[in-house]
């Protein structure tokens, strides 16, 4: 497996007719929107940001019932390959590419870990 790809991997549309009514207009759905920007924090080395984002794509994909069918089963391995993703990058300590400015994913950890709280 290649932890080290870049978030633009999932950036492909979902193609199958079950999916097609719940395609947004630029054609991702919210749980693939959630992972490709879980996997852009791990690019950026925002793990705990990136985990809490496929929490959250994890809840959508149950609540929406996307994980159905040939397309929920890719989903589905979409979802396990980014916790597997964020614990690899994570226990390897992989140099980022580019140092984070912290201020960049603030509002969203402070909602992710206020949300959690309720």
């Amino acid at each position: 497996m290649d932890y080290g790809r870049r978030c633009d991997d999932l950036a492909e549309a979902g193609s199958v007719a079950g999916d097609r009514g719940r395609v947004s207009r630029n054609g991702r759905t919210l749980t693939r929107r959630l992972l490709a920007d879980a996997h852009f924090a791990c690019d950026y080395g925002e793990f705990d940001i990136a985990r809490g984002l496929l929490e959250l794509a994890e809840r959508v994909m149950v609540g929406r019932n996307e994980h159905q069918g040939a397309s929920g089963r890719r989903l589905l391995e979409q979802l396990v390959l980014g916790f597997e993703r964020v614990w690899q990058l994570q226990h390897l300590a992989l140099e980022m590419p580019h140092p984070l400015d912290q201020a960049r994913f603030e509002s969203l950890r402070k909602m992710l870990f206020r949300s959690g709280k309720n």
